[in-house]
């Protein structure tokens, strides 16, 4: 099924087929996918739940590459996985914008439910603090969902 030396990325970053396998799914800790949500590409690429001892339960995807009959590449990706760094001035509302935009993330559906977002400010906590601020100020309790952060 497996061509005789695989290629295999985990998230984007490259690593031996039989020693990733071997650790990964066969190692001291039970690992399985748990979960088959949805199938593209006539089989190829396959979007579920994946349980790890070791990482916990998280959305995967993986990706088969065939030629001549034998998979010659597999990418395993954390979906949803995803981080966003701006490296910004003041004064431009990005931070305004940013902040909106994940609780909009947050409060569409229910496919962030039970994920984590994080704001790294550097050393300015004062800066960390008057953002959380605002980020709860969308929130007022005449809407009824404040107090829902954890600060």
């Amino acid at each position: 099924m497996f061509s005789d030396r695989p290629e295999l990325t985990d998230d984007g970053n490259p690593y031996d087929f039989s020693e990733w396998s071997e650790r990964e799914l066969f190692g001291s800790s039970i690992a399985y996918l748990a979960s088959i949500d949805k199938v593209e590409d006539g089989g190829l690429t396959i979007y579920g739940k994946f349980h790890s001892d070791q990482w916990g339960d998280f959305k995967t995807f993986l990706r088969f590459h065939v030629e001549n009959n034998k998979i010659t590449k597999l990418e395993v990706i954390q979906d949803g996985n995803k981080h966003l760094w701006i490296k910004k001035a003041t004064g431009l509302g990005v931070s305004e914008f940013m902040l909106r935009f994940m609780a909009w993330l947050c409060l569409k559906d229910n496919t962030l439910s039970g994920s984590q977002m994080c704001i790294v400010t550097g050393p300015r906590i004062d800066l960390a603090i008057a953002l959380i601020d605002r980020m709860k100020k969308l929130f007022a309790t005449s809407r009824g969902i404040a107090h829902f952060m954890k600060c």
